[in-house]
C-alpha cells in the first residue's frame, strides 16, 4: 500500500516530508527531506532554486504532485536531515 498523499494535504508547519515531482516529460522522482516555508525547500539540490521554480510553475521544472511522511529507518526512527 502506498503512503503517497495528494500534495494539497501536505503539512505546512516545517515538518520534513518526501515529495513526488512529475517532470514535464512524464517521468517522476522523489525529493527527500523537503520542508514547506512559504515555498518548498528541497535540500537535495542544496539551494532553493528548484523549490522556487516549482512554486512559480515554471515550464520545464515539473510539478509537485504528492508527499509522504519520512520513512522509518532500520533503527525505528524517522530519519531526516532536520
Amino acid at each position: 500500500m502506498s503512503e503517497w498523499r495528494p500534495i494539497e494535504t501536505a503539512p505546512t508547519d516545517g515538518t520534513a516530508v518526501d515529495l513526488w515531482i512529475m517532470r514535464d516529460d512524464g517521468t517522476g522522482f522523489r525529493a527527500t527531506d523537503s520542508i514547506f516555508c512559504d515555498i518548498w525547500v528541497i535540500p537535495m539540490y542544496d539551494d532553493q532554486k528548484l523549490g522556487e521554480e516549482l512554486h512559480k510553475g515554471s515550464k520545464g521544472h515539473g510539478k509537485i504532485t504528492h508527499w509522504m511522511p519520512i520513512p522509518v529507518g532500520p533503527d525505528g526512527e524517522a530519519n531526516s536531515l532536520y
